[in-house]
């Protein structure tokens, strides 16, 4: 009879991004370049904070973790790396998040208070003439809850997100933008049980960008 295979280190998906943010923020450290000129859509003078609102549910919800839901706002400072990098610290200072109080899920509910914190880096892959201004971004930390999320699971977390979005042309400081992320929360198999869950999740909000 064959072995089994040992289980997976949940761990491993976010140990591969916060690796993917270093690789990414040495490859973005340099300027980018056209024939001499400096292309690319941020300032690297400047420096930026960003307000949103993000509200996600989970991808799947037929397996024993049950269905969940999260929203949270969401506070990010960020500073350019490159003229296409930009690196951020991001604060989800009051994570609401829904789910079943029972294994296997019944109806009980309860709504649990968490804190996220993340760092973060963000590509701007378009040029600077471009008035819609589309991105690409990951971003990695840990999440600390009142309660186990899951109600199986451990107070203390990690947390991995993956996402596109784009800032629209509007506004005169503060200019609008939308995002989609995949959200992963995992305590790394550092707990008894590890019941990862997996959300898709849309931000709305807007980034003023500034001079210190």
């Amino acid at each position: 009879m064959a072995a089994r295979r040992p289980r997976r280190n949940r761990g491993q998906a976010l140990r591969r991004r916060i690796g993917l943010l270093v690789w990414l923020a040495l490859l973005g450290g340099g300027r980018s370049t056209v024939k001499g000129q400096v292309v690319g859509p941020l300032d690297r003078s400047q420096r930026s904070i960003a307000v949103d609102i993000v509200a996600g549910q989970r991808l799947l919800n037929t397996n024993s973790g049950g269905f969940s839901e999260f929203v949270s706002p969401s506070i990010s400072i960020a500073r350019p790396l490159s003229r296409r990098f930009e690196g951020s610290i991001n604060l989800q200072p009051a994570l609401l998040i829904s789910q079943p109080t029972t294994q296997p899920p019944t109806n009980d509910r309860e709504v649990v208070w968490a804190a996220a914190l993340d760092v973060g880096l963000r590509w701007y892959p378009a040029p600077s003439g471009w008035k819609w201004t589309p991105f690409v971004e990951i971003l990695g930390g840990v999440l600390g809850a009142r309660h186990r999320v899951p109600a199986l699971g451990t107070n203390f977390n990690f947390h991995a997100q993956d996402g596109v979005g784009v800032i629209l042309p509007l506004g005169e400081r503060w200019h609008p933008f939308v995002v989609a992320r995949w959200y992963h929360i995992s305590n790394g198999d550092l707990g008894h049980r590890n019941p990862s869950w997996d959300y898709w999740s849309i931000g709305v909000g807007g980034k003023l960008n500034f001079t210190p």
